[in-house]
């Protein structure tokens, strides 16, 4: 009775309850998941908004398209980290750009057909026969014959616009339809490019000047260094006046394209300490002596190691280490491989710390002059198995047929190449003739010595396969070199449980003590715990200061419910570290403050007055009577003969000097003598030589506009970058995916 009475006393709160559940119940069959999200939180649960657009779903879709393509090119079936985020921001700078240009091609009424985009294809695969193939073509044929081989490549390259509708092939003409998207793309890119650029016109008169003045001149050059040593005397500062006033005209160069945070981390490095290096030499050297003290075979089972592998191997390859779950391949280590080509059968391999990071011992057992590939022509005589349920013949009438046609071989009655076509074994192959490395063949080293042991021209049939007898005939053999069988062991230089934990407690105690961001660091440098400045960190970044694994932190950093002074828990990262962190500022998208890059302009503009008064000291030196070698020797620079530089040139064309200094250079070139110039990072001293006048303008001008055109817009990728740019700024964008993408 007392629940109803309390049922009844609440009733209008529990109809307003149980109305808001049906109209989320309702809204829920009426709307997909992230619209009804959207009416719930609005844009806070977005990824991405472009231009008005929720681009969520075709960002999943584009994400996996790149990430198919990646693996493609790149060859790899698994993606690092440091990848997987390279996509996410090429995902949406594709986006970016989709989104902008359609709108653009929209405006024009230009529209990719389906009769477009086939257009564009075709002239793409017309480049297959060229000398410069299109990359993504010749990197899906790449990819095609490593899984199936070449001729499966080339069929499905030329046919796969017709396997559409085939279901056998569908996950290779997804694969295709990826490529044929990003090529679309990039054509789109370079079709709105042309148009851009074709826009930009400059008058005849503007043409005829720049080839009247593009002079050329020949002068003897010094650059200085304004932070060399001999100048720490010279102060340069500037006031908050002087400061605010750059601010006021410069805002717009600090303009933060997305939202940024200045993150610190105290990093506790998880590294093996002396008596964790001590432990496990003596380990180490432990093993070593029962080792000696026994056969390789019974100090691998005692080990519980794989069993000892009878491979021979060849100087440079690869060292192949002996472990509890398998061979693991490292690269090669030159001191290790002398000790190992230098020793004779039965020595054995005393311990070799390598760089304090990994010790090796072993033994060597064999010795042989061998060789290291064998040319073989393969046939194939299948029978009928649970693993070729297809197959024709028993398995003895298989065996009796591969006896036969090895005799054939031999006796010269037909050539395994005139056989070929009748033994493939259901394979769609033209020649089966291949290579054979002893390093392939580890995993079946009885079959390379076999084939080793059978004469060029001689033939082995393989009799131990669950689907056929596979007939080898010998072609040809590498020259014989010296190759060493050995069992290599190795144990990890790392950092024990012991000082992990008392490493998580170092860390722990920080993260505990500290709720600001003044006391994280006041606790960092009473503990003497190593912080790095992380400036300007970007919400999808995986790296800070060039040191990768910090995608967590970064992460945290962005999350809505982390604020500024914010202090971390512990992180146990990747890279080898634990780690705290706290969010010493946020940076908004936009013109930011004053005070948020005051010490950035400060910084600048410090600079930039030390360049002038360091050019007005070796003005002064000069002037007193000091020569360009005299001054070059002061200041660790030294005095470069008949420098050849040109007017409109580029920076690197003239010796590194930047555009600015090299206009007054030409400014000067008429005044006698040596004279000092102040460079946007340097200091130049010259003295000018002969001054060559600009060439007669040509007939067209074509040639001076199109010098005109690359001064004013770059080039190559800079044309690019300026043109996408500009369009972005006309187009509002969220980007909410350092939020909700760990």
């Amino acid at each position: 009775m007392a629940a109803i009475g309390s049922i009844r006393k609440h009733g209008v709160l529990m109809m307003i309850v149980i109305g808001f559940a049906l109209v989320l119940f309702l809204l829920t069959g009426l709307f997909d998941g992230n619209t009804l999200n959207r009416f719930i939180h609005g844009d806070q649960y977005t990824r991405g908004k472009i231009d008005g657009q929720y681009v969520d779903e075709r960002y999943a879709t584009l994400y996996e398209e790149l990430t198919v393509l990646y693996k493609i090119l790149n060859d790899k079936n698994t993606l690092e980290e440091a990848e997987t985020y390279f996509i996410h921001e090429l995902t949406w700078e594709q986006l970016l750009t989709e989104i902008t240009l359609n709108k653009e091609f929209e405006s024009l009424g230009i529209i990719y057909t389906d009769e477009a985009i086939e257009v564009i294809m075709d002239e793409v695969f017309a480049t297959l026969s060229t000398q410069q193939p299109n990359n993504y073509l010749i990197g899906y044929y790449s990819y095609l014959a490593k899984m199936r081989g070449e001729e499966f490549a080339q069929q499905v390259l030329m046919s796969i616009r017709d396997l559409k509708d085939q279901p056998d092939y569908a996950d290779l003409y997804y694969m295709y339809k990826v490529i044929q998207d990003r090529i679309v793309f990039e054509s789109k890119m370079n079709t709105y490019r042309g148009f851009a650029m074709g826009t930009m016109n400059f008058s005849d008169e503007l043409a005829k000047k720049i080839a009247t003045e593009n002079k050329t001149m020949t002068a003897q050059l010094m650059s200085i260094n304004p932070q060399h040593a001999s100048f720490a005397e010279i102060d340069a500062t500037v006031s908050e006046k002087e400061m605010k006033n750059w601010y006021n005209e410069n805002k717009f160069r600090y303009n933060n394209l997305v939202e940024t945070r200045d993150i610190d981390i105290a990093l506790f490095p998880i590294i093996p300490t002396n008596t964790d290096k001590q432990n496990i030499e003596n380990e180490i050297r432990e093993k070593f002596e029962n080792l000696q003290s026994t056969t390789l075979d019974s100090f691998n089972r005692a080990q519980m190691f794989q069993i000892v592998d009878s491979s021979y191997h060849k100087a440079g390859s690869n060292l192949i280490v002996n472990t509890t779950n398998g061979y693991i391949a490292l690269d090669v280590i030159d001191t290790l491989e002398k000790i190992i080509f230098n020793s004779a059968p039965g020595d054995y391999i005393e311990p070799y710390n390598h760089e304090d990071q990994i010790w090796f011992y072993g033994q060597t057992f064999g010795t042989a002059q061998r060789s290291d590939s064998i040319l073989v022509a393969l046939l194939f005589v299948d029978y009928k198995s649970q693993q070729n349920p297809n197959g024709t013949r028993t398995k003895k009438e298989a065996r009796l047929e591969a006896d036969s046609v090895k005799n054939v071989i031999l006796n010269g009655e037909a050539s395994v190449f005139e056989l070929l076509p009748n033994y493939l074994g259901g394979r769609n192959a033209t020649d089966t003739t291949l290579w054979i490395s002893e390093d392939d063949f580890r995993g079946n080293i009885d079959l390379y010595s076999n084939l080793l042991e059978t004469p060029v021209g001689g033939v082995y049939v393989e009799n131990n396969k669950a689907t056929a007898y596979n007939i080898f005939q010998v072609l040809a053999k590498t020259d014989p070199i010296i190759k060493k069988q050995y069992a290599l062991y190795a144990a990890d230089i790392i950092a024990s449980d012991e000082t992990i934990n008392s490493l998580r407690s170092q860390a722990q105690q920080l993260a505990s003590a500290s709720s600001t961001t003044e006391e994280f660091h006041t606790e960092a440098n009473n503990a003497g715990v190593q912080v790095m400045n992380g400036n300007a960190i970007t919400p999808m970044a995986t790296s800070i200061n060039q040191m990768p694994g910090f995608r967590s932190v970064v992460y945290w950093a962005f999350n809505e419910n982390t604020a500024k002074n914010a202090v971390s828990d512990i992180f146990k990262l990747d890279n080898g570290y634990f780690a705290v962190a706290t969010v010493v500022e946020k940076h908004p998208q936009g013109t930011p403050k004053f005070e948020d890059v005051k010490d950035a302009i400060s910084a600048e503009m410090t600079h930039i007055k030390k360049v002038e008064l360091v050019k007005e000291k070796i003005a002064a030196e000069i002037a007193a009577g000091k020569s360009m070698k005299d001054v070059a020797s002061a200041y660790g620079s030294i005095v470069m003969d008949s420098v050849k530089m040109t007017y409109l040139g580029e920076q690197g064309q003239n010796r590194g000097v930047d555009n600015g200094a090299t206009g007054e250079m030409f400014a000067k070139s008429s005044n006698n003598g040596v004279q000092t110039i102040a460079g946007k990072d340097n200091v130049y001293v010259f003295a000018a030589g002969s001054v060559v006048d600009g060439a007669q303008p040509s007939e067209t001008l074509q040639q001076e506009k199109f010098l005109l055109r690359n001064i004013f817009s770059g080039r190559g990728m800079r044309n690019e970058y300026m043109v996408i740019t500009g369009l972005r700024k006309n187009i509002e964008i969220l980007d909410n995916r350092g939020r909700l993408i760990p």
